[in-house]
């Protein structure tokens, strides 16, 4: 019976040692974009929209293409502008995308992709700074240095079960 329990941690130890190989990091980045996307729009379909900004930022909006450029006049419900030209225009971009500020659904699914992409940059930084790490262990073979890929992996895994940054990101505003 001893034997046999030797066996499976070796097996264990053997796949362990094998999926921490380089050539495991696309598909196992791809894995979790998959992951991300389904648990993001299972949450635009299963959890109710709260508006934090989305009227404020519409308001916002409207001021500016209603021909307002001096910034201490654009203001909303929630204050001044504080926000670059660069929103303003993103912003316009996404409220006629979103028929006037007015279907937030489409909103939180363009966020989704939003969401996705930068899950996807963080992801290859990731693993860039662990690949990186690897190297200068100067063990590619070594237990410390599987150790650390796989520490890395778990924090990718864990970074989509963020609840924080889904409720930001998807629920509270589709921006």
């Amino acid at each position: 019976m001893a034997s046999k329990c030797a066996q499976d941690t070796s097996l264990l130890m053997k796949a362990y040692k094998s999926l921490a190989d380089s050539k495991w990091d696309m598909p196992y980045i791809l894995l979790l974009l998959v992951l991300e996307a389904v648990l993001s729009l299972t949450i635009v379909k299963y959890v109710s929209y709260t508006e934090i900004d989305w009227e404020a930022n519409m308001q916002e909006i409207t001021m500016w293409q209603n021909g307002e450029l001096d910034y201490t006049h654009i203001y909303s419900g929630t204050g001044p502008l504080v926000y670059p030209a660069g929103y303003l225009y993103i912003y316009a971009f996404f409220k006629w995308l979103t028929g006037g500020g007015t279907n937030l659904l489409i909103g939180q699914h363009l966020f989704c992709g939003i969401h996705v992409f930068n899950a996807a940059v963080v992801f290859v930084i990731y693993n860039t700074l662990a690949r990186d790490l690897i190297d200068s262990i100067r063990a590619k073979e070594s237990l410390k240095s599987i150790h650390a890929i796989w520490s890395w992996r778990v924090a990718m895994g864990i970074t989509c079960l963020s609840k924080r940054i889904h409720s930001l990101h998807i629920c509270a505003s589709p921006f």
